[in-house]
């Protein structure tokens, strides 16, 4: 739906749970309501998602971190650069790219 919108750039971004915050408190009464992604299972969903967006479309972040001691889940403890690296890597293995599909 979002390459065929008039969009020129996107911001993607993983759920964090941060402390003192009505989601924390929710996390933690009901964790099993939450799917924090591992590393790898994100790198996954990003890397599909850029097959299927117009490749027109500028994706500005897929990742954004938060000050260590504010992270409850997920507590990846990689620079936001390792996660770039990772996404990289993997288009490369896949030999894919935005858009190909």
């Amino acid at each position: 739906m979002i390459s065929s919108l008039p969009v020129e750039i996107i911001k993607l971004f993983q759920l964090q749970i941060h402390t003192g915050t009505a989601m924390a408190k929710e996390y933690a009464r009901f964790p099993e309501r939450y799917h924090p992604f591992a590393i790898e299972e994100y790198v996954g969903l990003i890397v599909d998602y850029h097959e299927n967006l117009n490749p027109n479309i500028i994706v500005e972040r897929f990742v954004s971190s938060a000050p260590d001691s504010m992270v409850i889940a997920p507590r990846w403890g990689i620079k936001n650069y390792e996660f770039v690296a990772k996404v990289e890597k993997r288009l490369l293995e896949r030999d894919t790219w935005q858009g190909k599909i």
